[in-house]
């Protein structure tokens, strides 16, 4: 499977880079992004495993010890045909980069808004998680399901912020 780039700027700057194997378009993030500094009081960074993490349904993340402003989760399918997605949300916007396994080719990626995360299994099947709230100890995201995605074991990482 091929590896996502996420690189600095050689100036020391709030700019990143991030390069999807296989394509020329890159993504580029400036933090931050209106005049001010990018200061975060808290951080947390967690995980969990969940056997029936593509079963549709509300998932609560706690334990962070604070009201997220922002999150970063990564979705890993452990399945014969495994897939990524990595996503970004606050409580306004969310979105994601995708790894389309099951499009015809493997390494072919996308990015998909306004999903946590997005996984296929197949054309036209698909699981994918919207953010439903930042709460006081974590965040919840709802699993919905597009077509028919086989349940599979998955892990979830994810790190969140305080401003």
């Amino acid at each position: 499977m091929a590896k996502v780039k996420i690189q600095g700027h050689a100036s020391g700057t709030g700019i990143l880079t991030v390069t999807a194997p296989d394509t020329d378009e890159n993504r580029t993030i400036t933090l931050p992004d209106a005049t001010g500094t990018l200061s975060y009081s808290e951080v947390f960074a967690g995980a969990f495993y969940n056997a029936t993490v593509a079963t549709p349904g509300a998932y609560t993340i706690t334990g962070v010890g604070f009201q997220p402003d922002v999150i970063w989760v990564s979705q890993i399918a452990n399945r014969a045909t495994p897939g990524i997605s990595i996503g970004f949300a606050d409580s306004t916007e969310e979105g994601c980069f995708c790894q389309y396994n099951a499009v015809g080719s493997a390494d072919t990626w996308d990015d998909q808004q306004p999903y946590l995360f997005r996984l296929y299994s197949s054309s036209g099947n698909s699981v994918q998680a919207t953010l439903t709230s930042m709460n006081a100890d974590g965040f919840t995201f709802t699993i919905t399901e597009t077509g028919t995605y086989a349940t599979a074991d998955g892990t979830i990482m994810y790190m969140c912020w305080k401003a």
